[in-house]
């Protein structure tokens, strides 16, 4: 990770002059997990908060008249859930999204959490307004969640989960409106393998307005 860093400074000091240093202000709609993680549908009507506000800021370095590197960190605001679920799973029909053993009392999910990036992508050019981007996405999760279970309503269960650093590439498309406005659009992956307690998101579509400084 600090060599990477340290390429990143020398490939913006050998042309500092040309840099744009960039603010992103956006809306984040993320994809839900399935069903059954966290929420169980036709139980308790699942109230579900997955899309919210994000914010960036970046550099971008040309590299040619064609190509450019950028880096960004992104920051996302909070998502969540609060659902009221089966106690037993094995006694929660995914298909049928219904009951189907003993059901009573319900549990209470509270959930909520956020997300942060570390983008380094490569944008094409394909006209003057308009470029296609991709690149690698480092991104690291923080979901927290309350289980109070009926029975033991004093007693509530907390659950706290930070992932560690992940990388997953990402694509997307940006359009120049002004030389200071431009329009981005970008796919994020944000699931990571081997966690034992997920988030409620696994991927997320970013529309943001970029203003370069």
């Amino acid at each position: 990770m600090q060599r990477l860093l340290f390429l990143v400074l020398l490939l913006f000091a050998a042309n500092a002059s040309a840099a744009t240093f960039f603010t992103d202000i956006g809306i984040a709609e993320t994809h839900r997990v399935a069903n059954g993680d966290w929420y169980q549908e036709g139980i308790g009507y699942p109230d579900l908060k997955l899309t919210t506000h994000l914010l960036g800021l970046g550099i971008a370095q040309p590299l040619s008249s064609a190509w450019a590197f950028e880096a960004e960190y992104l920051q996302s605001g909070h998502l969540g859930v609060d659902s009221q679920d089966v106690p037993d799973d094995a006694n929660y029909s995914v298909a049928m999204h219904r009951c189907n053993g003993s059901c009573m009392p319900l549990v209470r999910v509270h959930g909520s959490g956020y997300w942060s990036s570390l983008l380094f992508g490569l944008d094409y050019h394909i006209t003057p307004t308009f470029s296609m981007t991709a690149g690698a996405d480092l991104f690291s999760v923080r979901w927290a969640v309350q289980v109070t279970d009926g029975r033991y309503s004093n007693n509530p269960q907390y659950i706290q989960h930070i992932r560690s650093w992940h990388v997953r590439s990402y694509v997307g498309v940006a359009w120049k409106m002004t030389p200071a406005l431009a329009l981005i659009y970008r796919y994020l992956p944000l699931n990571a393998t081997g966690d034992g307690y997920p988030s409620i998101f696994d991927a997320a579509h970013v529309l943001s307005l970029r203003i370069s400084l």
